[in-house]
């Protein structure tokens, strides 16, 4: 090997250590794996019912449980939906971290957020800028682990100049075998 190909290794070696193994963090996406049917409902400015959506969603381990997958399809009045979402705990920043695309748009959402012991939940923080107004959008996801068998993931946005608001809440049930 060449001396540039032992510098590349001894630079890249810290990444591979052990801390970066499945941890407690790690475990706490552990119990999600499995199939769930889900029931998505989306509210309005006004937090009003816009829209009820069911489907389904498949959880699964990657990288020897550093993330959890989510492949879900969505099904409503005259409207069909593809999402997939990874959620995975980064030791070095001490935040859970979220990556989410769907079929409907051609950017990832991307979120990071802490574990809250009080209520359960792991809280995502993520901001967007209208690419027309170029306001930035700020939105708080609350991910309820209530039991291995039930969460709730609930998105509240605020938009500029306006109070927080409930846009999103999405309720998963484990589907029994």
């Amino acid at each position: 090997m060449r001396a540039s190909g032992w510098i590349l290794l001894f630079l890249i070696a810290p990444a591979l250590s052990a801390q970066d193994k499945p941890g407690p963090e790690h475990q706490r996406l552990a119990p999600l794996v499995g199939d769930f049917s889900l029931t998505q409902k989306e509210f309005g400015e006004d937090g009003k019912l816009v829209a009820e959506l069911t489907g389904t969603l498949k959880r699964s381990l990657l990288l020897g449980g550093l993330f959890l997958q989510e492949e879900s399809e969505l099904k409503g009045k005259n409207f069909a939906s593809r999402v997939q979402v990874w959620l995975g705990y980064d030791i070095r920043k001490k935040k859970y971290l979220s990556v989410s695309i769907n079929d409907q748009s051609t950017y990832a959402h991307t979120a990071a957020g802490t574990f809250d012991p009080a209520l359960k939940a792991i809280v995502f923080l993520h901001e967007s800028t209208d690419p027309d107004t170029k306001k930035v959008t700020r939105s708080r996801e609350v991910y309820e682990i209530r039991s291995d068998d039930e969460q709730t993931f609930t998105e509240y946005v605020t938009l500029p100049d306006q109070p927080e608001m409930r846009t999103l809440e999405i309720r998963y049930l484990r589907k029994k075998l």
